[in-house]
């Protein structure tokens, strides 16, 4: 048993510490009044979603984003590109921490 949860440290550890950090960030952004400033935070949280975010804009709308909708206020439309960039950067974190237990598991070989 013990050996189990040495073996799954990083596949857990590394998605839930982000998904803190990200906590962190919305309740910051909550708490801050609607301005540009006030989403920094998040955008530094998410930040290899906002460089996909930022090659996939058309030229004719550099301005326009591509993954934030409409529609929905400003902390709405904020909450659900936030939301769902977290669950991906979280699902790949939890990836790379299955390779890395998988990879200290086997002793380290990279053969």
């Amino acid at each position: 048993m013990g050996r189990f949860k040495l073996v799954r440290r990083f596949q857990l550890i590394l998605p839930i510490l982000y998904c803190v950090v990200a906590l962190g960030a919305w309740l910051d952004f909550a708490r801050l009044p609607p301005d540009g400033l006030a989403s920094l935070g998040l955008w530094l949280v998410v930040f290899p979603i906002m460089l996909l975010d930022l090659a996939l804009r058309p030229s004719s709308a550099p301005q326009k984003s591509v993954f934030m909708p409409d529609g929905h206020g400003y902390y709405g439309n904020h909450a659900i590109f936030f939301s769902i960039s977290v669950l991906v950067i979280a699902i790949l974190l939890y990836a790379l921490g299955t390779a890395i237990d998988r990879n200290r598991a086997s002793g380290g070989s990279t053969q």
